[in-house]
């Protein structure tokens, strides 16, 4: 698999800015995806939270595996100073849920308003929870990637102000599986990855995981592909949404590209059922957390290279310049 990476200046803006504000922060809300509560879960976001409590929300539970999303709200509760919700973004008395356990963890004996920071990967539906939780359109939102890109407050409550913070990734997306499920959910600019990589994920777990998903909406049945027959497999899953939405080139050639890219659309819309991408179970393995934890590190790494890359560079050039300047002083 193809690495993806996507960290644009804003996100990298955003990182600093929350890191300013934390201090003041009494109650940090983290969106996730009910989908891919792992891939969705920014690793930055304990070094910047620190000891402050955590609300985590389970987002899109509509579009996710049922057992599973249970299954990850218990793993969730386990972590020191958190607390995990469900939400449906889109359903009013799921926001007000969310805002009534904000305002039972913050009970502090003041009548003073607390600063609440809400935190989230971009797409995650972070904007439509706060429009939901204030009860009118407090912030732009859009079915794409990277529409919040700064910082505002809000007023909730008597006792609850709302920092809403642009959504943001981190440097290095590791493991790889992580970023495709990112990818696929929409957390990830379209045009950053490949749709045909992306599908391709996509298909293997599916046949993996919800055999009976590819037969229902795309009238393929075949055994899940081992490694000897792998890419083939996965033309032929192609070709096989292609002929079922009739997306053909001239002269009857399945496209392909197409097939690809409606496949993880018709994921996205729900349009296949309510699929999770990640098991607790999946993404267990100390190997695999140590993986996020390296695409920190390494991300941190090389942008240390690249500033003092930048640093030797300037030397030479004010090096060069001072030279060139004692030479016409010599004439």
């Amino acid at each position: 698999m193809a690495a993806i990476n996507w960290f644009p200046g804003h996100m990298h803006k955003a990182r600093q800015e929350i890191a300013t504000q934390m201090r003041r922060v009494k109650l940090v809300i983290e969106v996730l995806d009910a989908r891919a509560p792992f891939s969705s879960e920014n690793p930055l976001v304990p070094q910047l939270r620190g000891e402050t409590p955590s609300l985590k929300v389970l987002n899109k539970v509509d579009l996710a595996d049922a057992e599973q999303t249970a299954r990850w709200l218990e793993r969730l509760e386990q972590e020191p100073g958190v607390v995990a919700v469900p939400a449906r973004a889109t359903h009013p008395s799921d926001a007000q849920k969310v805002l009534q356990r904000g305002e039972e963890l913050l009970r502090t004996g003041s009548n003073k308003a607390s600063l609440v920071m809400i935190l989230g990967v971009p797409n995650v539906g972070k904007s439509t929870l706060i429009n939901a939780m204030a009860g009118k359109n407090v912030c732009r939102t859009e079915n794409r990637p990277a529409v919040t890109q700064r910082q505002q407050k809000i007023t909730l409550t008597p006792r609850i102000t709302l920092l809403d913070t642009p959504g943001f990734l981190w440097p290095r997306l590791a493991p790889a599986e992580c970023a495709y499920r990112l990818a696929i959910s929409g957390a990830i600019k379209d045009g950053i990855f490949d749709f045909d990589e992306a599908a391709s994920f996509l298909l293997h777990h599916l046949v993996g995981v919800y055999p009976e998903v590819l037969a229902s909406a795309y009238d393929f049945e075949s055994p899940a592909p081992d490694e000897t027959n792998a890419a083939e497999w996965t033309r032929s899953a192609l070709r096989a949404i292609a002929s079922k939405r009739n997306l053909m080139r001239t002269g009857g050639v399945p496209d392909l590209e197409r097939a690809a890219e409606v496949l993880v659309r018709d994921y996205r819309r729900g349009r296949l059922g309510r699929i999770s991408l990640e098991s607790p179970e999946s993404v267990d393995s100390d190997e695999y957390r140590l993986g996020k934890e390296d695409g920190i590190r390494q991300g941190a790494e090389r942008r240390s290279e690249r500033r003092d890359e930048r640093r030797r560079l300037r030397k030479e050039q004010r090096i060069a310049a001072k030279k060139e300047a004692a030479g016409k002083l010599r004439f």
